[in-house]
């Protein structure tokens, strides 16, 4: 798995899932796409300035207190990659979760923005 410089970090993190899973536990992970949210950062017909800046700060993190910040960006295959590396096997993408109102499920101009996976340890 190489997926940059923050690799041993995100790395680190997805592996601790992992070992507190129990054997055939299940993972819900859901983290802003940042390929979906790149693309819409640049598309200045579908968004304004104001709409852009959401999503700047949908990308970095809204800053509002000292843990509102993202040290990474993940996209599917980055994901992916970390899920398989720590142990965890039959990933798949879904829509949402559908437990309750949550970013899992968060539109901008009626575009899905999360990246919703569920993992299982082997």
């Amino acid at each position: 798995m190489s997926a940059g410089s923050d690799t041993p970090r995100n790395l680190h993190i997805v592996t601790e899932w992992h070992r507190v899973l129990k054997p055939g536990g299940t993972l819900f992970v859901s983290v802003p796409d940042l390929d979906v949210l790149s693309a819409l950062f640049v598309n200045r017909q579908l968004l304004s300035m104001a709409d852009r800046f959401l999503v700047m700060r949908m990308i970095f993190g809204g800053h509002t207190d000292r843990y509102d910040y993202h040290m990474a960006g993940l996209n599917e295959e980055f994901l992916r990659g970390y899920l398989r590396a720590a142990g965890f096997n039959a990933a798949s993408r879904v829509e949402g979760f559908g437990l309750f109102t949550d970013g899992s499920c968060l539109r901008l101009k009626n575009v899905p923005i999360s990246l919703n996976m569920i993992a299982t340890k082997r």
